[in-house]
């Protein structure tokens, strides 16, 4: 989960008019409601508890901060008197891969200076600074029988009454560098 988002957990063939009791172990991560909606608070892990019928079940929870947008500055020209500009870059999602390189939230001060379009005359303009663009995670093709082996069981769990993600970009798979799937996230389904 990430921080400020909610899922509605549930106990799967619980006794019916039995009263499900909720709790979490760290309630500044995950809050729970007394009806299974689970609150990400901060970064961190927490396992949830429910208790019906004299037996307890227990659900790991994991949350992730949020992706935080970077900001370039353009500094002010030496023939204008205009404000610089910030213009927003969209954050990189890297995904939970440790073989993967994370980018640096810190901008990169190595950039080159760009000489501006203007006429040629006496008045050399001073150099903009342009920040270099986070590297980006390029898309690997997902392995076709992996692929296809998760959306049969999908299909069977959500024709069961689960609520499973189909959209196999979500968070709760995971693909390795060379498209195989390694890790499926279903706690909150």
């Amino acid at each position: 989960m990430v921080v400020g988002k909610k899922a509605t957990l549930k106990v799967k063939n619980a006794p019916k008019g039995k009263k499900i009791t909720w709790s979490s172990n760290k309630k500044k991560i995950a809050a729970v409601s007394k009806k299974g909606v689970v609150t990400a608070k901060k970064a961190g892990t927490a396992k949830i508890t429910a208790k019906v019928a004299g037996k307890k079940y227990v659900c790991k929870v994991t949350v992730k901060k949020k992706a935080k947008a970077k900001a370039t500055a353009t500094p002010k020209d030496a023939t204008k008197t205009t404000k610089p500009t910030v213009t927003k870059q969209p954050s990189t999602v890297t995904p939970d891969n440790p073989e993967t390189p994370v980018p640096s939230d810190k901008p990169d001060n190595s950039a080159a200076p760009v000489p501006t379009d203007q006429p040629n005359n006496s008045v050399t303009p001073a150099p903009t600074a342009t920040a270099m663009p986070a590297p980006t995670v390029d898309p690997v093709e997902k392995n076709v029988g992996d692929v296809a082996a998760l959306q049969n069981i999908i299909e069977e769990q959500n024709a069961n009454g689960a609520n499973l993600p189909t959209d196999l970009d979500d968070n709760a798979y995971s693909w390795d560098e060379n498209g195989r799937l390694t890790r499926i996230d279903w706690w909150y389904a």
